[in-house]
This record gives structure tokens, sequence and C-alpha cells, in this order.
């Protein structure tokens, strides 16, 4: 049971998700966000149907007449997922320079752009009561694998568990995020010292594993 989970919080991790909310009505789009933060909050199974109507400010009713039950309400969430894969995909393929610390900045740049919606996504996947909801997504993870091999047959990285060091990476930059949403009313992490942080992880991240001749 401990590795599946491990397994599963791994695949997590190197998910990125942007909810998209186009095409839906004003009192949808509400019942669809709100739904998905009371998963986060409480869990699948505790949150009801008549939380998620207090919550939005509504009756029962309407979000049976607008999704017909709870389980739609995620099905529909889970199908306005969009992911970025195909951005990152081309980013591995087309393009990296083979320079360690520049491509590992670019590549956070690009995961690092991270909305309120995506947010609780993630936190409701986070749960472990959630697992069996999350897409089956390891692309992601088998690319930067992928380049950590070729920049060691290139003699830039040392020799290392790449799927360990895929992880640790990963999950750097997706506790960083959440450090900044835990404590955001306290002011404790302001965009520009995020960035910095981001970017100490990076060069933390580069020293440990790069190749010195």
């Amino acid at each position: 049971m401990k590795s599946s989970l491990v397994k599963d919080m791994k695949l997590f991790i190197l998910s990125i998700v942007i909810f998209r909310s186009d095409k839906m009505s004003n009192t949808k789009e509400k019942i669809m966000r709100a739904s998905v933060r009371l998963f986060a909050e409480n869990g699948y199974q505790i949150t009801t149907v008549k939380m998620i109507a207090a919550d939005v400010g509504i009756n029962e009713l309407t979000i049976y007449r607008h999704f017909g039950s709870k389980e739609k309400i995620l099905e529909t969430a889970l199908s306005n997922v969009i992911t970025i894969q195909s951005y990152l995909t081309n980013y591995f393929k087309n393009a990296v320079i083979y320079d360690l610390e520049k491509d590992m900045l670019d590549l956070t740049k690009m995961l690092i752009n991270i909305d309120e919606d995506k947010y609780y996504f993630m936190k409701f996947f986070m749960r472990t009561d959630s697992f069996e909801f999350i897409p089956n997504r390891k692309e992601l993870n088998d690319l930067f694998q992928d380049y950590l091999l070729k920049m060691q047959k290139m003699g830039k990285v040392i020799p290392y568990d790449n799927d360990l060091l895929s992880v640790l990476f990963f999950s750097s930059l997706q506790g960083s995020f959440f450090f900044n949403e835990n404590h955001k009313e306290e002011g404790l992490f302001n965009i520009p010292q995020r960035e910095q942080y981001l970017e100490t992880i990076v060069k933390v991240f580069v020293r440990g594993i790069e190749f010195k001749n």
C-alpha cells in the first residue's frame, strides 16, 4: 500500500494542470470552483452537495440541474483539465541547450505559472483519499530523466538515480508553491523573494549533480 501511495504521489508531483472554465455559465463555474476547493479542504467523500450549495449560496436543486450528481461535478472538473504536456515535450525535444543551469531555470519558469484554481486541484490531488482520481501522467518524469541521462552521457552530470533526482527537483518546486499559499496572508513570501528562492533551488540542484572536472 505504501509503495502505491509513493508512486501516486510521484505522478502527482510530476503533473501540471490548468483549470479551464470557458463555455460555462457563471453559476456552473461557481459550483465547479467551490466544489474543487471543498474537495481539497474536506476530501471528496466528506464533501456533500448540501455543503457545496451552502458555499455557493444556492439551493441543492440548482446543482442537480447543472450537474446531476457530485460524481458528475468531479468528472466535469477533470474533463476541464488541460495539461501543458505538449509544451514541455517540445521544450525537451527542441529548446534545451544542454546547459544544466540554464535549462533548469527555463523549465522552472514554465512550471511555476500557477493560479488559484490549479492550487486547489493540486491540494485535492495531494490528499491520500483522492489518489484514485489522479490522471496517470508520467511523461514529464520520463522526459526529465531522458534529459539527465543524455547529460550524464555527455559527462555533464554525475551518474545517479535519475528517478530520485526527478522527484527531488519537482517536489522542491511544488513545495515552494504550497509554502507561498500557506503563508500568503503573512506576507512571508512575496514575488521577488519567490523568484529568488526558485533560482536558489535550481542552483543548489545543479551544484549537487553537475560533473566537476
